[in-house]
């Protein structure tokens, strides 16, 4: 009795990661089968990483592009962030850590405070044309300070466009 609990609750958490891979991830039905067996028959744990809302996220096989983004601008908002160039430094030797595939590195240096700036534009739109599906920031508020931005890259992880998004202290 107990072994065929444990069959049942197996097929459902199968069944949750092939979900999660088509749904949240955007991989095609038949890929996410595809991964679901291979890892299955390798003997993996459950799943290789949790994020903060519990979700499964599959780290083998995953093909994830990254822009690095990096931003500093004249305000005073950036008194106490690290210039463009330790950014990029400390975004490099965490991708190298972590063998991300980097797509891109875009530097800016102008206030997030409001919209259009012109190399987070670019980077969205290149995003929306699949050239990289993740973003490696060295913090959040580089990306956005301003709710439109912001709920851009909400919308574009909702619609799964970005499927991974961190910085250098957290994967979100």
């Amino acid at each position: 009795m107990g072994n065929s609990k444990n069959k049942i609750q197996n097929s459902t958490e199968i069944q949750r990661q092939k979900d999660y891979l088509v749904n949240v991830l955007g991989v095609s039905g038949k890929e996410a089968n595809s991964l679901v067996e291979e890892y299955t028959k390798k003997n993996l744990k459950k799943h290789s990483m949790v994020n903060s809302k519990k979700r499964i996220v599959w780290t083998t096989k995953m093909k994830l592009k990254y822009f690095l983004y990096c931003r500093r601008s004249q305000d005073r908002e950036d008194q106490q962030v690290l210039s463009i160039e330790s950014q990029k430094r400390e975004l490099l030797e965490y991708a190298k850590q972590h063998d991300l595939d980097v797509a891109e590195i875009i530097c800016e240096d102008m206030s997030a405070y409001k919209r259009g700036r012109p190399k987070f534009n670019y980077m969205m739109d290149q995003i929306e044309k699949g050239k990289a599906n993740a973003v490696l920031s060295w913090h959040l508020t580089r990306l956005a300070r301003n709710s439109a931005d912001g709920g851009l890259i909400i919308t574009f992880m909702d619609e799964g466009m970005i499927k991974d998004l961190r910085t250098t202290e957290k994967v979100y």
